[in-house]
Parts: structure tokens; sequence; C-alpha cells
């Protein structure tokens, strides 16, 4: 059995057992709520409390503590991916922080070259902060999910297959909303709503209602998203709701939509069993998200500090033993001795090659012949420099917004490959937006780099991608990038 935290900061929720079959095997739960919010020492003293000191554990975030967007992007590795995604991040919020991210896939590259995906962003400043209490506590993380993401996984595996629905939380102060479909998080909401206030006033038919309120909003969203797509059921986690069956059949004729509760089976593994308010939905949707399925993994933020690529990002399993770790040295032995079988080859190869060149270097006809071949080639570079140079000054000359200088560190930032295709000055805001042509999408992360940290230009921003077709009928990929001119980059009072 793993150990599953959820981390927030007023509470902790933790438990350890397996879920298989719709039914929780639960070892140990518990929940804390810190008297102040981001408190480490009260944090940490209530892991040590729990047992965890040493031990190696799965944790999650709340989706109010990381950015989620859908994105169309070019197929890609993940790591050139998660590059992509942190220029996406940063241009939407118009900062330029450290971020952890990872992609949830809904639609693998095709032939388009583009992959539809829903991308999770947390700041690393804030990750560091959150994983503090676990750190001090001597905790090893495994694997930082997303709440929302679990929520989405949880819901799929309790019969929301192939279909949209709305996922409703309640916890004593906030409604929490996930509208997911097949696995996926499309959105998710936090609402500051007072259950127990509602409860205590013996209210229950008002509280139905602004559930049912809420849950229309995000209805209409799902509708107004595309037209053919609508939510077809609403799933309530009652938390301590007395009669969930009642609050259902409320929301669900209200809103005219199929409702039902969700009822977490529980089976305590040992003779001590958890008591309920130990228990916390958080901590058992991410149990119940990290169930080993195929291509029904939770999103990792720690997975790109670790190398793992989109479809190795899976846990290993727990039966992963002495046979496996045999093979694995089988792996390695018979590729040492493939490298030496190499390693061999190429040392005859070079033997062979200083007895070639020991004995052409005797001809002094050939060293004629190299001496002339390597002027020549001279004099094509030079020729071809010529060119350039003068493509380039016909261009400064038709925009009358960039010198020389400027022009030359754009093109000296492009990789093998790459062009400038077109190049617009816009007066008004002075921007200069750039076409830019590329053979392969690993390098646009890149090229954006390189221009920012050439310390040229005061400010680049990232704008879209996109396919042109050239003649011989292929796709090229292409980027688009803004440029703010001032009176260094440009000339005199080029803004004006």
């Amino acid at each position: 059995m793993r150990h599953y935290l959820y981390l927030e900061d007023r509470r902790i929720a933790y438990v350890c057992g397996c879920f298989k079959g719709g039914v929780f095997t639960l070892r140990a739960a518990k929940t804390a709520e810190l008297t102040s919010a981001g408190d480490v020492q009260e944090a940490v003293a209530f892991l040590r409390s729990a047992g965890l000191a040493g031990k190696r554990v799965i944790a999650a975030v709340g989706g109010s503590e990381t950015v989620l967007r859908e994105m169309r992007l070019p197929a890609a590795s993940a790591e050139i991916t998660r590059g992509m995604i942190r220029n996406e991040i940063a241009y939407f919020r118009k900062t330029a922080a450290a971020t952890a991210v990872d992609m949830d896939l809904l639609e693998r590259a095709g032939r388009g070259k583009e992959q539809h995906l829903l991308a999770y962003a947390m700041e690393l400043e804030r990750l560091e902060k959150r994983l503090l209490p676990l750190k001090e506590a001597g905790i090893s993380c495994a694997r930082l999910s997303v709440l929302p993401d679990c929520m989405a996984k949880f819901a799929f595996r309790m019969g929301a297959r192939r279909q949209t629905a709305v996922v409703a939380a309640l916890e004593s102060d906030q409604l929490r909303l996930f509208l997911v479909k097949d696995g996926h998080c499309l959105i998710n909401r936090n609402v500051r709503l007072n259950v127990r206030r509602f409860c205590d006033a013996g209210a229950e038919g008002l509280l139905y209602e602004e559930i049912a309120d809420q849950i229309g909003k995000l209805v209409q969203f799902c509708e107004a998203r595309t037209e053919s797509e609508t939510v077809q059921q609403v799933m309530i986690l009652p938390g301590r709701l007395k009669d969930a069956d009642a609050a259902a059949a409320s929301v669900g004729g209200l809103l005219r939509l199929p409702c039902r509760c969700l009822r977490f089976d529980i089976r305590p593994a040992g003779k001590s069993q958890a008591a309920e308010e130990d228990i916390h939905f958080s901590a058992m949707v991410l149990c119940a998200a990290h169930r080993p399925e195929k291509g029904l993994s939770p999103v990792n933020l720690l997975a790109a500090e670790r190398g793992l690529s989109r479809r190795g990002r899976g846990i290993l399993p727990e039966g992963f033993g002495a046979r496996c770790l045999l093979f694995a040295a089988a792996n390695a032995l018979a590729v040492a001795g493939i490298w030496c079988y190499l390693e061999a080859g190429t040392y005859r190869a070079l033997q062979k090659s200083r007895e070639l060149s020991a004995y052409l270097s005797e001809d002094k006809g050939v060293a004629a012949y190299r001496e002339k071949m390597a002027k020549h080639q001279e004099q094509a570079d030079d020729r071809a420099y010529q060119s350039r140079m003068e493509a380039a000054k016909n261009r400064i000359r038709t925009m009358k917004c960039l010198t020389m200088e400027g022009f030359e560190v754009l093109e000296d930032c492009l990789a093998p490959g790459m062009d400038i295709e077109s190049v617009v000055y816009n007066k008004d805001t002075g921007y200069l937006s750039l076409r830019i042509t590329m053979p392969d999408s690993g390098e646009a992360p890149g090229y954006v780099e390189r221009v920012r940290d050439s310390g040229y230009f005061t400010e680049v921003e990232y704008s879209s991608w996109g396919y042109g077709t050239e003649a011989a009928g292929k796709q090229k990929l292409s980027m688009e990038l803004k440029i703010r001119l001032t009176g260094k980059e440009g000339r005199q009072n080029a803004v004006q």
C-alpha cells in the first residue's frame, strides 16, 4: 500500500491504502486543519505524528494553486513540449517566473502535426514552499499531482466514461466544481459557500438551489464551448451532508439532469478502522486516480525535473522485483558487449585512416589539390556572405525601422534551416513582428531564448504557431515573434 498526501495552506489530508474494483482498502487515514496558513512547523509535526518520516509519498495540490489551460501545439518530444508550454504560460500571464509544468493529452499528434492537450503549470517558488514540510520531515515525494486532474481520473473510474459530467465536492466552507470528460478535467472552480451554516439553520432547500445554480453556470460554459457538447450527468461528493440522496434528487430536479452521489466503499486493512472525520475526499480521490491503468496516468509536476516522458510517467508496479532487475542486468551486459565490438571496429577504421592519410601526405599533387579546394571554398563562402549582407540591407531599406546591427542580432540567433520569412512594423504599438520559419519544432523555444539572452532588445514576446505550405507541398512550421523597438534597437524616434 502507498502513502498519499493532499497539501493546502490550512489543510493536510493523508491516507495509506489502495483502490481496486471500486473499493478502498485503508490502513490509515488522518486529516489536520492547520491553525495558521502555511505553518511549516505545525505541518511537520503532523507528518511526523502520522509516521511518515523517511517514507515515500505521492502528493497533490489544489487547483487554485495551479494554472490550467487548453492548448494546441506542434508535435514534439515531451521536453520540447514543456518548453513551449512555459512560453505560452509566460505570454498569457505576463510573467517571467519559473514554472513547473506537465500536460494531459486530449488528442495525440496525428498527420496534421498538432497535439491537443491540457497544460498544468505551477510557479516553482510556490511548489517549493508547498513541499518544504515534506523536506523538513524527511519525506520523499515520488510524484506531485493536481486535484482537478485526479478528480477527472476518479470520475472516469466511477462510471463517467466517454461522456461529459460535472463533479461537485462539498466541504464545510466551500464548493468545488469540476467539468470532466473521458478522464480529463476541462475546468475547475472553487466557490465560497458556507455549507455548515446552511445545515445548522435547517435551510437545506436553499443550499440545494445554490448548488444547482453554480452547476448550471458550468453547464452553460460547456454548451458554449462546443455546439455538440452537453453535460450528461452530475456527480456529488456530499461530504458531511445528512441526507445525500435528497441533495442529489433536488439538484437533479432543478437542473433536469441525472444526478447521483459518489460514496467511498471503504474496507479496513487491519483491525483498526479510520474515523469518518479523519477521511477527506481529496486524499481518497488521489488514491483512486493513481490506480495503475494504461493511458490514464495523472499529471506529475515533478516529471520535467526527473526527465520523464509523457508515455513513461507511471509509477513502477508493486511487483517490480528481482526478475525485472535480472532482466535489466542481462540487457546491460548485452549493450556492453555490443559497445566493445563497435569500439574495436572503430579503432581498426581509425588505424586504416591514419595509414591512408600518411600515404596521401607524401603525394605533393594531393596537397596542391587540397589547397586549391580550400581556396575555392573560401571564395564561395565569401560570395554567400556578400549576397546575404546585400539582401539584409535591402530588407532594412524597405522597413526603415531597424538598424543593420539589430538585424544581424536576429539573424545570428537563427539555427540551421531557420529563416526570417516576413518583418512587419506597427507604428502605433512600436512592435516589430517577425514570422520565423523552421524545419523542426524543437528549434522554436531555443530561438526565443537566444534572442532574449542577446540582451539587445528590451522586450521580446512570443505570439503564435502556425503552418505554411511550401511549393513542394510540404508543411513547414512557422512562429511569430514580437519585439518592442526603442531608440537603441531601431533608428532615432522609431516608435514615434
